[in-house]
């Protein structure tokens, strides 16, 4: 609850990319306008590049609706439709990653 959210992501991200073969394929990554400087940074020295959405689609007084983020928010909500996604119910990340696959593939079927 200390932390700012610029030095929580730069320890996580060094965290889970240690092994992971997608986070080495990845160039861009877009981040909300609250991270700042510091994570920028901690990307640019491994070879990535920190990009904070600017296109808005809508706005509502203080409330701005970003064409990237919009997207990331809407899976999110797709996913917690699912009954099992709900909760964390799952020990194991797999498992965890194996119900999120199975809801996306149901999502999809719906929509042939």
């Amino acid at each position: 609850a200390h932390c700012h959210d610029g030095a929580t992501a730069a320890r996580l991200w060094d965290a889970l990319a240690l092994g992971s073969e997608l986070l080495d394929r990845l160039q861009t990554v877009f981040v909300d306008g609250g991270f700042g400087r510091r994570f920028r940074q901690h990307l640019a020295g491994r070879g990535l590049q920190a990009q904070v959405p600017m296109g808005v689609v809508a706005h509502k007084g203080r409330f701005f609706i970003h064409a990237k983020r919009w997207v990331v928010e809407r899976s999110i909500a797709w996913a917690g439709t699912n009954r099992r996604l709900a909760k964390d119910y799952e020990r194991k990340i797999q498992h965890a990653n194996a119900w999120l696959y199975l809801a996306n593939i149901r999502r999809l079927i719906k929509l042939t």
